[in-house]
């Protein structure tokens, strides 16, 4: 469904661009003497502008901008990081910004002073000069001090000048300082040499104005997406003047790239100096705390004291459980030595103390000698009581020296105990020693790294600040197109030639849209479908007073008009002709007069009746009796009492009569039917000329009598809204068989009926063409 809308659609669209083609064509076919002037006048008014225009250059740069996200890398930035500089940043699209903003082009007004413009007077316009001006005005303040004007200059004697603009004159000397305005300025002379009839000019601009001027030239843009790669156009009337613009905006965007670098670096610089001294402060307070807290704690290196203390407090439970061992030991030593029978004692398990030691070998020795006398002598024996009492003596001694070690290995064990409990102590509070040296320690590493990391900062802003590398690299320098941009001959041609056909095509229809009248057939076919029956073109005032020229297109078109007539059906009975129109001034009189003349002469009788009994013409135009249709009417006599002759004519005329007081009431008397009857035995054709229809109902009273009826619609008269009347006519017809007659048809409007008028042409063609051949 949509493919049958879209080639519906496409169907209209090609047949209403054929329908407009034809109609351009047809309207240049006819108005071609139109087509022409304003082409030639369109195309000589291109080449005088072609001429006298100044004609504009296009100046063309590129450049290359480092974009790391489009892969470009300068080898000089790139060794520069390498060596630890800052990196360049930079992005395509922010740097056509900045090449397209108003502050880069300011200064390059600024600096080329481009609000002063020097101008030599032609003898049609004025010329513009940049580099070979005679002289050379320098601004010594800045351009907003300067009123716009515009200074002619005029050499004196002794290099003295005169500076007139329409407010005021300045005089000084070349090379002084002089004051225009609010400002100082110089006026100096250049290598080239005025002219002797030359009329030189200095015109002060704006500064505001030159800068948006320059910048709305000034077009910047990117090759294509991926490459970065930047092109810079500037449109301007001198070549010369536009390159040095180019020139100097890259140059400037070079020095703002490095003043920019080298700011940024100061500022680095000064950052970093600035957090160098206290971040110094900071990791010498560090390393103070440290210090202290390693003095106070007796710390060297908490991991190592950590391992000394586990380490120590091992040995001190070995050391307690050794003397727990010993010291039971001699418990059990002096238990046994109490209650224990008399057996020798293990020096294995006794104390490794010498003279402990020795007391109890004496003891094992005594204790051996008494067993060996009991068992040959009796116990009173005097030996075994000597012996007795040595023993008693060596026992009291083991106790002593039993009960003196335990006391010292218990104040041993105290004291290890003591130790024990200070290393418990000291692993407790390890944990947060660890906690508050690790804090600190982390301090003191990060203001360390920091410091660290700013001197290497340092070091690499100091040497970004004392290279010059730029971001951007000059492919193509600025050049200027060697042919203007503007104007463009060959398109100003093209489009002269353009305007010089559509603007004829475009006045012609808008006449047409504009216009209320009927200027063709088909402004009434597509109102009303009723056929034309004939065309009668245009006939000067001068030349409607001859009814009949034989050899004239009007009296062709006349006799077409009977042909037609001819041929319609059942013509025989088609004797009463009624011609009428919708207003007056269309000329239905005159076409009744010509057509009943045309039908006379093709041997027929033929009477003109006059019934427009309100405004007759036929009377006043040909001079006749005014005695007519009205008496006839009024006293019903026979109308060959009242037919006329003109001399020249062929045909009989009855004549509109006085003008009654009521001609409708005339039209429907009694002898209406009898005058027509009359006629109708005397004559073959009756041709009536009626009042408009469009305006009164006489035509249509009168057209009950008729057999045919012919309107007649002037070209260029007759109002489109008077064609409703007709519509309203033929819907209910009450004209008998209307037929249509376009009347006062132009000659340009249709060319079938020019045969005459290019018979002559092609006369004098013939006559011109044997002049030329009989020259040569």
């Amino acid at each position: 469904m949509q493919e049958q809308q879209q080639t519906q659609v496409k169907t209209q669209y090609a047949f209403h661009s054929g329908r407009l083609l034809l109609s351009a064509m047809k309207s240049m076919q006819v108005h071609w003497r139109l087509y022409l002037v304003f082409t030639c006048t369109s195309l000589c008014l291109a080449l005088l502008y072609l001429r006298y225009a100044t004609p504009r250059y296009i100046i063309t740069s590129s450049i290359l901008i480092r974009d790391d996200s489009r892969g470009s890398e300068f080898a000089e930035s790139a060794f520069m990081e390498e060596l630890g500089g800052l990196p360049l940043q930079s992005n395509v699209d922010n740097e056509i910004e900045v090449l397209k903003s108003r502050t880069l082009m300011q200064s390059v007004v600024n600096d080329l002073q481009l609000n002063v413009r020097y101008e030599v007077a032609g003898d049609i316009k004025t010329a513009e000069l940049h580099e070979k001006s005679p002289y050379r005005l320098t601004l010594l303040d800045s351009g907003d001090q300067y009123k716009a004007t515009s200074y002619q200059i005029t050499e004196l004697h002794g290099r003295r000048f005169r500076l007139l603009s329409p407010v005021r004159q300045v005089t000084g000397r070349f090379g002084d300082t002089i004051r225009l305005g609010s400002g100082r300025a110089v006026l100096r002379k250049t290598s080239f040499k005025p002219g002797e009839q030359c009329m030189y000019s200095i015109t002060l601009s704006p500064h505001h104005t030159i800068v948006n001027q320059y910048a709305s030239r000034l077009k910047v843009t990117a090759s294509n997406k991926l490459a970065s790669i930047v092109t810079l156009s500037l449109t301007d009337i001198l070549p010369e003047k536009g390159e040095a613009i180019l020139n100097k905006l890259l140059d400037n965007y070079q020095k703002i790239n490095a003043a920019e670098q080298s700011r940024r670096a100061a500022k680095t610089l000064a950052f970093i100096e600035q957090h160098l001294v206290v971040i110094s402060a900071r990791l010498q307070k560090d390393e103070v705390a440290i210090q202290k807290f390693k003095s106070r704690h007796q710390l060297t290196d908490i991991t190592e004291h950590a391992k000394l203390l586990t380490r120590n407090r091992q040995l001190t439970q070995q050391e307690a459980s050794k003397y727990n061992a010993q010291l039971d030991v001699l418990t059990h030593l002096g238990t046994f030595l109490v209650s224990g029978p008399e057996q020798t004692l293990p020096a294995s398990l006794t104390l490794q103390e010498p003279t402990f030691a020795a007391i109890i070998s004496r003891y094992n020795e005594v204790l051996t000698t008494k067993a060996k006398y009991l068992a040959t002598t009796r116990a009173g024996y005097p030996r075994i009581r000597e012996l007795e009492d040595q023993l008693k003596s060596l026992k009291a001694d083991l106790q002593v020296s039993i009960q003196a070690h335990r006391q010292e290995i218990s104040t041993y064990l105290t004291a290890l105990r003591s130790i024990r409990l200070q290393e418990e102590s000291e692993m407790q509070q390890l944990p947060q020693w660890e906690r508050t040296y690790q804090g600190l320690l982390r301090q003191q590493q990060t203001d360390q790294e920091l410091y660290v990391l700013l001197l290497k900062k340092r070091l690499e802003t100091a040497l970004s600040k004392s290279s010059t590398i730029s971001n951007a690299r000059m492919i193509d320098p600025p050049l200027a197109d060697p042919e203007p941009t503007h104007p463009d001959a060959r398109v100003t041609l093209v489009m002269a030639g353009f305007t010089g056909l559509m603007l004829p095509f475009l006045l012609l229809h808008l006449r047409q849209a504009l216009n209320t009248r009927v200027l063709c057939k088909s402004d009434v076919s597509e109102r009303i479908d009723l056929p034309f029956i004939g065309e009668l073109t245009h006939v000067s005032r001068r030349r409607k007073q001859l009814l009949f020229a034989p050899r004239s297109a009007i009296t062709e078109q006349f006799r077409t008009l009977r042909t037609n007539l001819h041929f319609l059906p059942d013509v025989r009975s088609r004797q009463v002709i009624l011609i009428t129109s919708g207003t007056s001034h269309e000329g239905k009189s005159w076409i009744a007069m010509n057509l009943a003349e045309t039908l006379s002469r093709s041997g027929r009788k033929v009477v003109l009746v006059e019934m427009d009994l309100r405004k007759p013409g036929i009377t006043t135009y040909l001079d006749l009796n005014p005695c007519g249709v009205t008496e006839l009417l009024t006293s019903g006599q026979n109308p060959s009492t009242f037919l006329q002759k003109s001399p020249g004519l062929a045909f009989d005329i009855i004549a509109a009569g006085k003008p009654p007081p009521d001609p409708l009431a005339l039209l429907l008397g009694e002898y209406m039917g009898d005058l027509f009857a009359s006629l109708k035995a005397m004559y073959e054709h009756i041709i009536i000329d009626s009042p408009p229809a469009g305006l009164l109902a006489d035509a249509l009273l009168i057209g009950q009598y008729s057999d045919l009826s012919l309107y007649v619609i002037r070209q260029g008269f007759t109002r489109k809204s008077d064609l409703d009347k007709l519509c309203q006519i033929s819907a209910r017809n009450q004209l008998p068989l209307l037929h249509l007659i376009l009347n006062d048809v132009q000659a340009d409007s249709d060319d079938q009926y020019n045969y005459y008028q290019q018979k002559r042409e092609g006369h004098l063609k013939s006559l011109l063409s044997k002049y030329l051949k009989y020259r040569s």
